[in-house]
């Protein structure tokens, strides 16, 4: 028998909150960095701020739509694919690393 423990994950994330030049250079740099064609556009819905990010997937020229919303976050994996995180899910699972 073997016994596994889970490992806790480190992510790093920008939060979009009032801040589209720091969202705007973190995706950015992600592209640069790990060759991807991220697009993104700042819009509002019913007056709240919205962060639309678009990734072309290359199966029949379909795209994959991200929506974040205000105060929410965006991190990228080791291959610079972005992933929304909820505001509720980095409080209630995540503790911010002091550096």
């Amino acid at each position: 028998m073997q016994k596994f423990r889970h490992k806790p994950t480190e992510i790093i994330v920008q939060r979009f909150y009032n801040n589209n030049g720091e969202v705007d250079k973190f995706l950015t740099e992600n592209n640069e960095t790990y060759c991807r064609e991220y697009e993104w556009r700042f819009g509002k819905v019913k007056g709240s701020p919205l962060l639309q990010i678009r990734e072309h997937c290359p199966e029949g020229g379909v795209y994959r739509n991200i929506e974040v919303e205000h105060g929410d976050y965006i991190g990228r994996d080791e291959y610079g694919n972005i992933t929304t995180y909820l505001q509720d899910e980095i409080e209630e699972f995540y503790n911010e690393v002091k550096e």
